[in-house]
C-alpha cells in the first residue's frame, strides 16, 4: 500500500517528523535571490471553508471552470464563490485521483469510481460506475490512481490490480481487462502513448500488447519506489526523467539507466522522500514529503521552494494540479492552496527579515536599502534576507538617497552619511526641528537639499571624507517644508508644513559663498492642504484646488487652470508618480488605477488588465531591469511587469442557478454561451445565482447585473452573488452579469434570455374572447332594443287606430245627430 495513502486514510495520530530542510540560496545566480526568497500570492482553503475532511488528496478543474478536490471523506465542488459537497453527509467516498478524457468529462477515483455529469438543473452530481467492475475486483475496493490512456480508463487498485474499461458514449462497458501484480504495483504513470507501472521486486514495467513487461535493467525500481516518470526536459531526444523516493533522479534513454544529479540529493541524504512532480513551463515541480514544493530547472538546479513560509497551509503535499490560468492547486494534509506560481507579483514581510512598514527604497549597486518604521535594511545578492545596517538604530527611517557609494538617510530626524561602513553625522536636530526629506537636484549634483521643520537646509559637496557635505544655510522666505520635488526645467517644488502652502523654488546659481543664497528665487502659494492634492507628473507640477486642476508654467511663475486630468478628475481623489516613472490615482470608490496619455496628451485611464494596480503606492522605485519595487504598511512588493499576463487568462462569469417559483430553469453552459433561445415561461419572479470562477483573491471580486427590458442600466458594483426580480410584467428580457476582479479587470458576461408570458387573462385568445363577448354583448343589446322600439310602435300604432277609429265614430255620431236636427 503507498506509503502516503496509508498515512492519509488511517485514523492515527501523526506526532511529527523532524526534518532538516537544506537553503538554497548558493546555488542560485545573484539576479535570482529575489525571486527565490520573494513570497507568491497564496490563498488557502480550511476545511472549515469547505466543510470536509482536513486531507485533500486531489484536484482537477472542468472545462467550464469549476474546481473539484478530493478527499478522505468525500469531493467537493468551488465555482468561486460557494462550496458544495458532491456526496451525502452520510456517505464516506474517499476520492483519491482524478482524470479528464478527451470529452471534458471527469473520472473519479477512490473507494468509488464514476464520472462528474450536469444534472437538468444544472447541478454538478457524481455517477458511480462501480457496478461496471466485475464482482471479484470489486471486494473492498479502493482505486489509488485513474488515467486515461488510448481511450481508455485505467485503474490501480489496492489489491495490486489494473483495471482497463473501454466505455460506450452513454458510460456502459464496452470491454474490461485486468492485471494481477506478480508481486505489488507501485506507483502509474502515463507518459506520451507508453503506460508505466511499478512492481516491487521486480523493476519498472510498461503496457505493450496488453501485456505488461519489464524494462530492462531498471531492477533498481524492486527494491527503491519510483515517484516520478516525465519527459526529460534537458534535450529534444525520447529520454525519459525518473525519480526515486529516496535515491534520487534517472535518466532512462532507451534501455540504458543512468544517475541524473540534481541540487535535490542533497534532500534525499536529509531522509526527504520524493512523493511526485509535473512539467510547468520548462520546469520541473516537485513535491516532496514535509518539505514542500520545489522548482528545478531541466539541469537540476533549483530556482525555489514553497513551504508553509510561503503561506502553504501544511509541507505534506499530496498533489499538484496547475489550472487553465496556469496557477497551481497544492493539495496537503490540512486544507488545500492556490499559488500564483507565474505572478509578476512577489511580497516580501516578516519572513524575509521586513518587520515595520517600508517608507523609502534606495538600490546602491545590488544592494537594495529600505527605510522602514523600525530602521534601515540590507539585502546583498549573496544574502537571503533583509537585515539591520550595522551601526544604525531603530528610529523610523523618513528617507534615503543613494549617492554614489554613499547613502545618505533621515534617521528619526538627524541626517546621516554611510561610507565605508561609518556613519558620518551631517545635521544634529536642534530645537526638536526634525529633517523630513531629501533631494540632490540633477542640475546641481553638488547640492544637496534637505527640508523639515527648519525649512530647506542647502549643503554643499564637502572637500573631504570626514566631512561629505558642508552646510550652507537655508533657502530664503521657506520656514517649514515637507515634500521636494524636482521639475524638468530645475524648478524645485516644495510642501510647506501641513500642506497649506506650495514653494516653487529656482536655486539659479549657487557658489561657495553664503551670500549668494539670498539670490534663490521662492514664489509661495497660499493652499489648503485638507483639500490640496500634488505631485510632480512627467517633470511638471499639478495641483488639484477647488477650482479643478492646475498647472505651474515656470515661465509664468503661476499656476494656471489645465484640462492634462479633465477625463478622470471628477472621479480622483488623489493623484501620483514618484521614483517608478507610474502615473496612478486613486478614485472615489478607493480604488488605484493607472493613468496614461492619449491622443490629445490628456491622461486618461488605462484599461489594459494589470496586476499591480492595487499594490500602487507612493513608496516605490524602479530597478535598472524595469522591475517595480513598492512599500506597504507589511512589507515590500516586488513586480515584474514582463510577467504581466492578466490578458491571457481567461475571466468570465456563470450564472450558476436560475430558480422561479415553482422550479429551477436548466441553462446549458452556465450562460457562456449567446446564441441559446430565449425560454419562455409564465413564472414573473427570478432568482438568479451566480459566480466567476477566477481565484485571485476572489473573496473580493463584485459582481454587477443588467436586465435588459425591465432596467436602463448596469446596476453598480456589489458584493451580492444573486439578484432577484419578482412580479415582472409580460415580456421579453435579457439578464446579463459580470464580475469585477479585485484589480478592476472586468469579466466576460453571462447572459440568459426569457420571455415572461401573460397569464391566461391576459393572451391573445383571451382578448379574442373578450371582443366576441362583448361583440355578442352588444349585439343582444342592439337586437332586445329593437324588438322593444318595434313593440312600443305597435302599441302606438294600435292606440293610434283606436283613437282614429273612436276620433271617426265622433265624427259619424256628431254628423249624424246634426242631420237629425
Amino acid at each position: 500500500m503507498d506509503l502516503v495513502l496509508k498515512f492519509i486514510y488511517s485514523q492515527k495520530p501523526f506526532f511529527g517528523l523532524l526534518l532538516i530542510f537544506i537553503c538554497f540560496p548558493h546555488f542560485l545566480p545573484a539576479q535570482s535571490i529575489f525571486e527565490q526568497i520573494g513570497r507568491l500570492p497564496v490563498t488557502t482553503y480550511t476545511a472549515e471553508e469547505y466543510d470536509g475532511f482536513p486531507v485533500v488528496l486531489s484536484a482537477i478543474q472542468s472545462d467550464a471552470g469549476l474546481m473539484y478536490f478530493g478527499t478522505r471523506t468525500g469531493l467537493h465542488e468551488y465555482d468561486g464563490v460557494s462550496w458544495r459537497s458532491l456526496f451525502k453527509s452520510n456517505e464516506i467516498m474517499g476520492v483519491s485521483s482524478f482524470i479528464k478524457d478527451t470529452t471534458g468529462t471527469i473520472f473519479y477515483a477512490g473507494y468509488d469510481f464514476g464520472y462528474l455529469e450536469t444534472d437538468t438543473k444544472g447541478e454538478t452530481k457524481a455517477v458511480s460506475l462501480l457496478h461496471l467492475i466485475p464482482e471479484e475486483l470489486r471486494t473492498n475496493f479502493f482505486a489509488y490512481e485513474i488515467h486515461f490512456f488510448n481511450s481508455y480508463i485505467l485503474l490501480r487498485t489496492e489489491d495490486h490490480h489494473l483495471i482497463r474499461l473501454e466505455l460506450n458514449e452513454d458510460f456502459t462497458l464496452k470491454s474490461l481487462k485486468s492485471w494481477q501484480a506478480e508481486t505489488r504495483f507501485g506507483l502509474s504513470f502515463v507518459v506520451g502513448n507508453d503506460f508505466y507501472v511499478q512492481q516491487a521486486e521486480r523493476g519498472l514495467s510498461r503496457l505493450e500488447a496488453d501485456e505488461i513487461k519489464l524494462i530492462p535493467n531498471t531492477e533498481i525500481f524492486g527494491k527503491e519506489r519510483i515517484s516520478v516518470i516525465l519527459p526529460f526536459l534537458g534535450d529534444e531526444g525520447t529520454s525519459l526523467l525518473l525519480g526515486g523516493r529516496y535515491t534520487g533522479f534517472y535518466l532512462l534513454e532507451g534501455d540504458i539507466l543512468s544517475k541524473f544529479p540534481t541540487e535535490v540529493d542533497q534532500l534525499f541524504k536529509s531522509d526527504i522522500p520524493l512523493r511526485g512532480a509535473i512539467v510547468y513551463k520548462g520546469n520541473y515541480i516537485l513535491r516532496l514529503f514535509g518539505a514542500g514544493i520545489l522548482i528545478m530547472n531541466p539541469q537540476g538546479k533549483i530556482l525555489k521552494r514553497i513551504g508553509t513560509e510561503q503561506g502553504l497551509p501544511s509541507d505534506i503535499i499530496t498533489s499538484i494540479y496547475p489550472d487553465q490560468n496556469e496557477d497551481l492547486w497544492a493539495t496537503t494534509d490540512d486544507g488545500l492552496a492556490r499559488i500564483a506560481i507565474n505572478s509578476p507579483i512577489q511580497t516580501f514581510g516578516k519572513e524575509s527579515g521586513i518587520n515595520s512598514a517600508v517608507r523609502n527604497i534606495q538600490k546602491q549597486g545590488q544592494d537594495i536599502f529600505l527605510g522602514t518604521s523600525t530602521g534601515l535594511l540590507k539585502i546583498d545578492a549573496s544574502d537571503s534576507e533583509f537585515k539591520p545596517v550595522p551601526q544604525m538604530g531603530n528610529y523610523s527611517i523618513y528617507d534615503s538617497w543613494a549617492d554614489g557609494e554613499d547613502m545618505i538617510v533621515i534617521e528619526g530626524g538627524p541626517v546621516n552619511v554611510i561610507r565605508n561602513g561609518k556613519i558620518i553625522r551631517v545635521y544634529e536636530v536642534k530645537d526638536g526641528k526634525l529633517a523630513n526629506r531629501l533631494l540632490i537636484p540633477k542640475n546641481h549634483p553638488n547640492l544637496l537639499l534637505v527640508t523639515g521643520q527648519m525649512g530647506i537646509m542647502v549643503y554643499q559637496r564637502g572637500l573631504s571624507k570626514e566631512f561629505p557635505w558642508e552646510y550652507m544655510g537655508n533657502v530664503p522666505g521657506v520656514e517649514s517644508a515637507g515634500y521636494i520635488f524636482e521639475g524638468k526645467d530645475g524648478t524645485i517644488f516644495s510642501s510647506g508644513a501641513g500642506s497649506e502652502r506650495i514653494h516653487a523654488i529656482n536655486l539659479g546659481g549657487i557658489g561657495l559663498d553664503l551670500g549668494e543664497l539670498n539670490g534663490i528665487k521662492v514664489n509661495s502659494f497660499e493652499v489648503n492642504g485638507a483639500e490640496v492634492r500634488f505631485s510632480l507628473v512627467d517633470g511638471e507640477f499639478y495641483m488639484t484646488s477647488p477650482q479643478g486642476m492646475q498647472k505651474y508654467l515656470p515661465n509664468e511663475g503661476k499656476f494656471l487652470p489645465t484640462d492634462a486630468f479633465s477625463e478622470v478628475e471628477k472621479d480622483m481623489i488623489d493623484f501620483i508618480q514618484y521614483k517608478s516613472g507610474v502615473i496612478w490615482y486613486e478614485s472615489l470608490d478607493k480604488k488605484k488605477h493607472i493613468l496614461k496619455r492619449n491622443s490629445d496628451g490628456k491622461f486618461i485611464k488605462d484599461e489594459r488588465p494589470n496586476s499591480i494596480a492595487p499594490y500602487l503606492s507612493q513608496v516605490d522605485y524602479i530597478d535598472e531591469d524595469s522591475i517595480l519595487w513598492f512599500g506597504s504598511q507589511k512589507g515590500l512588493i516586488r513586480y515584474d511587469p514582463k510577467k504581466d499576463n492578466q490578458s491571457d487568462k481567461e475571466f468570465f462569469t456563470l450564472i450558476r442557478r436560475i430558480e422561479t417559483k415553482t422550479d429551477t430553469i436548466p441553462l446549458p453552459f452556465y450562460g457562456r454561451k449567446k446564441d441559446v433561445p430565449a425560454v419562455e415561461r409564465k413564472d414573473n419572479s427570478y432568482r438568479f445565482e451566480f459566480a466567476a470562477p477566477y481565484f485571485e483573491d476572489e473573496k473580493k471580486t463584485k459582481y454587477q447585473t443588467y436586465l435588459e427590458g425591465f432596467e436602463a442600466d448596469w446596476v453598480d458594483w456589489n458584493d451580492n452573488r444573486f439578484k432577484e426580480y419578482t412580479n415582472l410584467p409580460s415580456g421579453t428580457y435579457v439578464f446579463h452579469v459580470r464580475a469585477q476582479a479585485f484589480t478592476g479587470r472586468v469579466s466576460e458576461e453571462a447572459v440568459f434570455s426569457f420571455v415572461v408570458l401573460p397569464p391566461w387573462y391576459a393572451t391573445w385568445w383571451a382578448y379574442l374572447i373578450y371582443a366576441l363577448l362583448i361583440f355578442a354583448v352588444i349585439t343582444a343589446i342592439v337586437k332586445w332594443r329593437s324588438r322593444k322600439l318595434k313593440a312600443e310602435n305597435r302599441i302606438l300604432e294600435e292606440r293610434v287606430n283606436e283613437r282614429t277609429a273612436a276620433l271617426e265614430k265622433s265624427i259619424e255620431d256628431l254628423k249624424s245627430t246634426q242631420a237629425q236636427l
